[in-house]
């Protein structure tokens, strides 16, 4: 071949790949905006690399979000007092994330939910100190014993007898640690089935009659805790007794109405099966009072309760 030629080939060859690799160069090479030169892969990396740390720094930043937001619902288990919703902090953790900041976070010493002092309620299923003020109906049976009718100062006195009766009323009252006390209202009603024994009344026979005795008793004593659920109380009361005695013969009419002071002993069994009801079981002695011309008696009484829990 010509030499002439193969240098005009030659020439032309280096110029067109000094060409081609300026215009390859070109396309990989960057002026950044310090005037640096960068290679177009290196910058995608950098770009790659710093979006990768954004989105792991925005995965911790979620998942504590989320720990804050189920530390906050554990707190506000608790009615809050103000309408201000208070920050919370989390134990030995600074906050830096100003994100967090903003939805109410701050650096407050941190108390765990569950701690005593967040627990701290009266529980009204154990003990007599945590039951308070109760309100409890009652009925049951009484058992009076024999009393003596005496109709005038120079007549013999006669024993009159009384079946098995009914009882009913309610009891108020507030119950401590180690005692209570109660305001005790009762009715009790009795039929009188006569003489007892064998007596003379060729004249005036007996044909019918009851007793009824109005109670209204001041009761304290001493409370036992039992365990979890039931109290044992023991105790008295002083209060009015008014009583009504009718008696009716062949021919007349007796009756009989006063007051006076009467005074009675009981113990009874308190079980709280829920926090707002309660069960009893009570005995009593009663000691009613003499009036006129009927004799002082005693009466025994059994008594279902049941009521509220204050």
């Amino acid at each position: 071949m010509n030499p002439t030629f193969n240098f005009f080939l030659t020439l032309s060859f280096c110029i067109f790949y000094c060409t081609t690799g300026a215009q390859v160069e070109k396309n990989y090479m960057v002026r950044s905006s310090s005037g640096e030169l960068k290679d177009l892969r290196q910058i995608t990396f950098e770009i790659e690399d710093s979006l990768a740390k954004y989105r792991e720094k925005m995965r911790t930043t979620r998942n504590e979000i989320i720990r804050l937001n189920a530390l906050d619902l554990n707190v506000s288990k608790t009615v809050p007092q103000k309408s201000k919703v208070e920050r919370i902090s989390i134990p030995e953790q600074k906050i830096e994330n100003e994100s967090l900041l903003k939805i109410g976070v701050n650096e407050r010493s941190f108390e765990p939910v569950g701690n005593k002092r967040t627990e701290e309620k009266i529980s009204l299923t154990r003990g007599n100190e945590k039951v308070g003020f109760y309100l409890l109906p009652f009925i049951g049976m009484n058992f009076a014993e024999d009393f003596a009718w005496t109709p005038s100062a120079s007549a013999s006195t006669k024993m009159m007898q009384q079946s098995t009766g009914l009882s009913y009323g309610f009891i108020s009252g507030k119950s401590w640690e180690d005692f209570f006390v109660e305001f005790d209202l009762g009715y009790l009603q009795n039929e009188i089935n006569g003489f007892k024994g064998e007596v003379v009344t060729p004249f005036s026979m007996f044909k019918d009659g009851h007793t009824r005795l109005l109670k209204m008793h001041i009761n304290t004593g001493l409370s036992i805790d039992l365990g979890e659920m039931a109290q044992l109380h023991l105790g008295g009361g002083l209060g009015l007794s008014h009583q009504k005695v009718l008696m009716d013969w062949i021919g007349s009419t007796v009756k009989e109405e006063d007051s006076a002071l009467g005074h009675q002993f009981f113990s009874e069994i308190h079980f709280n099966p829920t926090k707002d009801f309660k069960l009893g079981l009570k005995y009593e002695w009663n000691s009613v009072p003499e009036i006129n011309t009927i004799s002082s008696r005693q009466i025994h009484q059994i008594s279902l309760l049941a009521g509220y829990v204050f």
